[in-house]
């Protein structure tokens, strides 16, 4: 059974996606998929959805002149056994 959540340590878990156009629901769909990935993965327990942050999109320009649309989550979840690096994409 796991500690109550003012007993466990947490920590912030983030996800970055910048796509080719503006559409913010299938960003939140596929930051939270990978919020809950890293989570369960690192953490071995589920997120603080509660705590879900959601930003973008931020328009940003490459070195070509195209325009992308940023989007960013974050969530608090519990720590791992081990400290591990989950490589961004």
């Amino acid at each position: 059974m796991p500690a109550p959540a003012a007993e466990r340590a947490e920590v912030t878990y983030l996800a970055t996606a910048v796509l080719p156009y503006h559409d913010v629901r299938s960003a939140i769909r596929g930051l939270r998929s990978e919020l809950r990935h890293r989570v369960s993965v690192v953490g071995g327990e589920d997120a603080d959805w509660d705590s879900l942050v959601f930003t973008g999109p931020v328009p940003v320009t490459d070195g070509r002149g195209r325009r992308w649309f940023e989007y960013a989550a974050t969530v608090r979840g519990p720590v791992g056994g081990q400290a591990v690096a989950v490589p961004q994409d």
